[in-house]
């Protein structure tokens, strides 16, 4: 008796679970995005390609060593030879030279210093004569120091952090814009299941009106014009139905394709989502986290910096140059190798050199006045999208308003027009209701349904529109970050 009792419940558990359809929410959806959308893995590969970027500019400025090696260089050929009373003997030459060396070396970011220590050993052949030479470094100290240079590594850095952030400020404003994208295409789909529905629906009752009004039609109760009017109303119904369902199709895969998933089960559901909790935001205060999110405006930072940089180099370029080259260290020839090591002599090398531009034809100061304006230009375009973005908020935030508002009205419209469908179908049931008054009352019901989706698509909209240009969820009062796991390095 227990078995069976416990295969009755095994069975009943089956069929609840292959009965029940698949559902999506719009918080199940918004989650799916943010892990597989196109635009935002494309944002993260920006944000690792940056910090791979930093990586190699802060290399530049570490410690280095190679290894620089040829061996052999061997050669074999007939030469001419001039002999001592200036004739030429065309004589068999075979040599070889091998190269060995070694060198550390550091660059200083702030001075563009670079400073080296090396150590080389050459070996020169002549196996037509049975003749080797050794000529050997076994160490030199070196620095080079550029007087008046352009700072290149200083500005790489910067403006590599500067990119870095920028990229960090994209995957924050693509996660986010992907957000308010979903969720436009998430309402398409429940439009589209709205429409089906109703049309459905409307295809049911017209169905069961019609064969009354077949009924009503041989009893002559009503006019062959009013029973072909409800018969057209049910082709339309069927019409609508059958387009319908293709336009929810379609609906569902363009919002699958932008998500990057595909979606595998044919009959799913999507919820309709709630509205927020009465939520109550300031226009000045949402304007201030808007000016305060930086995330759009993170690459016009970036152009001025590159600007900036582009003009100290023309200023350097085109200015007083010169270059400090400073050397010592040991070395020697011989044609013992041990020799090169054990008794080598000094080495010193001092070089400088100055080159001072006595005229350019104005190149230099125009150039100058060029860069100045670009950088102008710069910082005007970044104003004008500042304000085009407040300017973005307060439609928003006036759209969401008006939305929150507007919900809990269309809601009891809604409720009041399907009370008063029902009412005109019973009336039309007991022929008190023509099919006009019938065709009108369903129109409006039908639109009262639209209405409210409508109002909920553009509530939810503005709503993650807000999110995304001030940068700060309302619904729980905290600011957003979106933060990229990048690669470590």
């Amino acid at each position: 008796m227990l078995q069976q009792k416990q295969y009755f419940i095994l069975c009943m558990a089956l069929l609840i679970q292959l009965s029940a359809k698949a559902q999506h929410s719009l918080e199940s959806v918004l989650k799916a995005a943010g892990k597989t959308s196109f635009d935002i893995r494309q944002a993260g590969i920006q944000v690792d390609q940056a910090v791979y970027d930093l990586q190699i500019g802060k290399s530049l400025s570490k410690p280095a060593v190679s290894l620089q090696a040829q061996l052999p260089d061997y050669f074999r050929a007939t030469a001419a030879i001039t002999q001592p009373n200036g004739t030429i003997a065309f004589q068999q030459i075979q040599q070889n030279n091998a190269y060995l060396g070694i060198t550390a070396s550091k660059r200083f970011e702030a001075t563009e210093t670079r400073l080296s220590l090396e150590t080389t050993l050459t070996r020169f052949d002549d196996f037509s004569f049975d003749n080797k030479l050794y000529n050997g470094m076994p160490l030199r100290l070196s620095i080079e120091q550029p007087l008046f240079a352009f700072k290149n590594l200083a500005w790489t850095r910067k403006i590599q952090q500067a990119q870095l952030k920028e990229s960090q400020g994209g995957f924050q404003m693509a996660t986010e814009a992907t957000y308010v994208n979903t969720v436009s295409l998430y309402f398409a789909v429940l439009l589209a299941e709205e429409n089906r529905r109703i049309a459905s629906a409307n295809v049911a009752t017209n169905e069961e009106l019609i064969e009354i009004s077949k009924e009503r039609l041989s009893l002559g109760k009503i006019s062959k014009e009013a029973h072909l009017q409800l018969a057209i109303q049910l082709e339309n119904a069927r019409i609508n139905l059958g387009t319908s369902i293709a336009e929810k199709q379609t609906a569902e895969d363009r919002l699958w394709l932008f998500i990057g998933q595909s979606q595998e089960v044919s009959d799913v559901q999507y919820a309709i989502p709630d509205p927020l909790d009465h939520i109550k935001i300031d226009l000045p205060d949402a304007i201030n986290k808007a000016k305060a999110n930086l995330a759009p405006l993170l690459s016009f930072k970036t152009q001025v910096l590159q600007a900036q940089r582009d003009k100290s180099k023309s200023k350097r370029e085109m200015g007083i140059q010169g270059s400090l080259l400073a050397s010592l260290g040991l070395a020697r020839g011989s044609d013992r190798l041990n020799e090169v090591y054990q008794e080598p002599f000094s080495q010193q090398q001092l070089q400088f050199v100055l080159r001072v531009p006595l005229l350019d034809g104005g190149r230099k100061r125009n150039t100058w006045r060029q860069q100045e304006l670009r950088i102008a230009a710069i910082k005007e375009a970044e104003e004008n999208e500042q304000q085009s973005l407040i300017n973005a908020t307060r439609i928003s935030l006036r759209n969401f308003q008006q939305q929150q508002g507007r919900i809990s009205e269309l809601q009891n419209i809604r409720k009041m027009a399907q009370e008063r469908l029902e009412i005109a179908r019973e009336r039309f049931l007991l022929g008190k209701l023509s099919v006009t008054e019938w065709t009108i009352a369903q129109r409006e019901t039908d639109n009262t349904k639209r209405d409210y989706l409508q109002a909920l698509a553009q509530y939810w909209t503005s709503y993650y529109q807000l999110r995304m240009l001030t940068g700060f969820d309302y619904a729980t009062g905290k600011e957003i970050k979106h933060q990229k796991n990048s690669k470590s390095l």
